[in-house]
This record gives structure tokens, sequence and C-alpha cells, in this order.
């Protein structure tokens, strides 16, 4: 994508004596309200939640703690979109400062990766978590606290490091907003397919292999429950 190019996309809105880079037009604002209501419903809901886990001693479990962090998640999410709806429908700046424009970007578009990719992996430990409950017959959250504490603080830190550091380094570039979604290239092919592998492949991958390990195991066990059942109906009727 060459220069001239990416100028377009920086002034791709409203007209040019006033292009207002951060407003978005008519059209995406329409589209939006479809989103900003089902966010409203969804904050509505959230906060009935939140209010009685903390009013309810009996549902504010060590056992729910994935449960918990992968909701909190989608709380950031709906402040991103809120965060978001604000600045594009009203910042009617005719020519905001690059820097600005780059912040608000990289901003909205570490953030969306950031909070997917991070539903993903708490999905995939507490996959892991019920592996090791179902297999070995052990309560996780209070044998191996210092490992739950390790796990949160990797999931946490880790997918942020792998979307600030290219950033950081300059192997990434903006191109503006394209409609409402800010566009950033990756420089290099390879980080590209890095980051497609950590952010989608890799989690997806080791969800499916847990998942069907847990069935495996559940599977075999039954069988092993109906033989032995088989073999104690068995002896009793010789008997």
């Amino acid at each position: 994508m060459d220069n001239r190019t990416r100028q377009t996309l920086l002034l791709n809105n409203t007209n040019n004596t006033c292009p207002a880079p951060l407003l978005w037009t008519r059209d995406v604002v329409d589209d939006e309200k479809a989103a900003l209501g089902i966010c409203i419903t969804a904050s509505v809901v959230h906060s009935a939640f939140w209010f009685q886990l903390i009013f309810s001693s009996s549902i504010r479990q060590k056992s729910m703690q994935w449960i918990y962090a992968y909701l909190l998640t989608d709380i950031f999410l709906l402040f991103r979109f809120y965060f978001s709806y604000t600045i594009h429908t009203t910042s009617t700046e005719c020519q905001p400062s690059r820097s600005r424009i780059l912040f608000i970007c990289y901003f909205e578009a570490i953030l969306d990766n950031y909070f997917n990719i991070l539903k993903v992996y708490i999905l995939l430990v507490l996959n892991i978590c019920r592996y090791v409950q179902i297999v070995y017959n052990q309560n996780v959250y209070q044998i191996n606290r210092c490992l739950l504490i390790l796990a949160h603080l990797g999931i946490y830190i880790i997918p942020l490091l792998v979307y600030i550091a290219p950033c950081i380094l300059g192997w990434t570039d903006v191109s503006g907003f394209v409609r409402d979604t800010c566009v950033i290239f990756y420089a290099n092919m390879y980080i590209q397919i890095f980051n497609t592998i950590f952010a989608f492949a890799l989690p997806i991958f080791l969800n499916i292999l847990v998942i069907s390990a847990s069935i495996r195991h559940v599977r075999i066990k039954a069988a092993l429950r109906k033989s032995q059942h088989y073999v104690s109906a068995r002896e009793k009727f010789h008997r």
C-alpha cells in the first residue's frame, strides 16, 4: 500500500473541506446503533450478575474464577465500545494530530484483539482445570494455588506483550480508519503468521485437544464401570 492510498484512508470521512477522520459517517453510525443497543442490554445483564455476586456468598466460589475472568473481559470490551462510539460520534475536529489518530487506532485495534484472545486462553485454562479434576480427581483450586496465580499472570501479560512489542519495535503500520475499523498492517509476514497462530490456531487446537482428552477419559471410565458391573452380576449369578 503506497503513501497516497494511506493518506486517502486517513481522510476517508465527511468531505474535502473538513475531513474529520475520527468522525464516523452517517451510515456507520446507523449500523453501530444496533450494536449500541446490544451493548446496553449486555451492560444491564452484567450489572445484575455482579450485584448478585457481591451480595450473594453462595456463588462466590474459587472454582468459578475463570468464568468471572471471562465475564470481566466482556465488561472491558463493553467499555471499549462505549469509548469508541463516543469518540467517533463526537469528534468533529477537521485535522486532528496524527499522534491522536494513531493512539486511538492502536488503542482500539490492540484492545479488541487482546481481550478476544484473552477469552480463548481463559477457556483453555478452564478446560485444563476441568481435565485435572476429572482425570486425577483433584481440586486444583485448593491444591495448586501458586500455579493458578502464575496462570492468571501469564494469560494477562503474555498476549499483551505479543501485541505491544511489534508496535514498539516498528513492525506494524497503521493505515487509518476504513468505515469503523482501524486498519493495522504488519511489516513482516512472519510476525503476522506468528500472531495468527498464537491468537487463533494454537488456543483453538489446544482447547479441542483438552476437551477430547476429557471426553475420552469419561468414556473409558464409563465403559470400565459397565464391565465391572457386568462381571459382578455374573459372579452373583453363578453363586
